[in-house]
């Protein structure tokens, strides 16, 4: 089936997108349950990406060492592309657009995106 063929239809989401001060979405998004609200994930579709696991020690961990642990892909069909949704608390460094945001700014970076 070709792109262009494609129907869209919404389907159940278990998160709520924000938004900044004049509506627009943004790529975070918060979970529709009462009991996780205080959770914040960022949400986006990979174009290139390259993953990496690390130990306390700042040692690479070799993929095979923790695919247990990793949920098994699943096949997509080719209009339908992959989003990753990562806890916020897991990211220790976010870079876009030749901006560098480090952890300890996120209070900073979430006051910039209410204005």
């Amino acid at each position: 089936m070709k792109l262009s063929e494609v129907e869209y239809e919404n389907g159940e989401v278990w998160y709520q997108h924000l938004t900044t001060a004049d509506g627009k979405p943004l790529p975070l998004v918060q979970h529709k349950n009462e009991a996780k609200k205080a959770d914040f994930y960022l949400q986006y579709f990979p174009h290139k990406s390259t993953n990496s696991y690390v130990n306390e020690a700042g040692e690479i961990v070799p993929d095979d060492v923790v695919k247990p642990w990793l949920y098994a892909e699943s096949e997509r069909p080719d209009f339908k592309p992959a989003v990753i949704v990562v806890n916020l608390a897991n990211v220790k460094q976010l870079k876009a657009s030749g901006v560098i945001i480090n952890m300890p700014d996120f209070d900073e970076a979430e006051a910039i995106l209410a204005q």
